[in-house]
């Protein structure tokens, strides 16, 4: 007797089978779930860098002809010649003074908002010892 259309299994072995089946898809089920929560994860992840990247801080420079004179933001001293101020987020203006044998020789308020990475020229005039003309 051959039998060509069926297969015949045992108990055991549907029963095994039926197992495997619900094993599968258990953990089928929870490996999306899984991949799911990873997907929110790194989309929220990217959303939140990319929010952050628009609003980085803003770094420029700051350049005096003259050698000797120390150049000062918001009250901090940064250095001569040509020095780099990194600007907080969210701030408009800075106060650059600039000093000459702790003699302030300059002071100017500056807008910083659209100054990206711009170098701004400290023009110390020559014929006034101090200056505060809003430029």
């Amino acid at each position: 007797m051959a039998l060509t259309h069926f297969c015949l299994i045992t108990k055991e072995e549907k029963h095994w089978w039926h197992n495997f089946i619900k094993m599968k898809a258990y953990h089928f089920k929870h490996f999306r779930y899984f991949t799911t929560n990873i997907t929110i994860g790194l989309s929220t992840l990217c959303g939140l860098l990319a929010t952050l990247s628009c609003s980085t801080t803003k770094t420029i420079a700051l350049s005096c002809q003259e050698r000797q004179i120390e150049i000062y933001v918001d009250g901090e001293y940064l250095g001569r010649d040509l020095v780099y101020y990194t600007v907080p987020k969210n701030k408009e203006y800075i106060e650059v003074s600039c000093k000459d044998n702790d003699m302030e020789v300059y002071h100017r308020r500056i807008n910083v908002r659209d100054k990206n990475g711009n170098l701004i020229e400290l023009q110390i005039p020559k014929n006034y010892r101090y200056s505060s003309k809003p430029y």
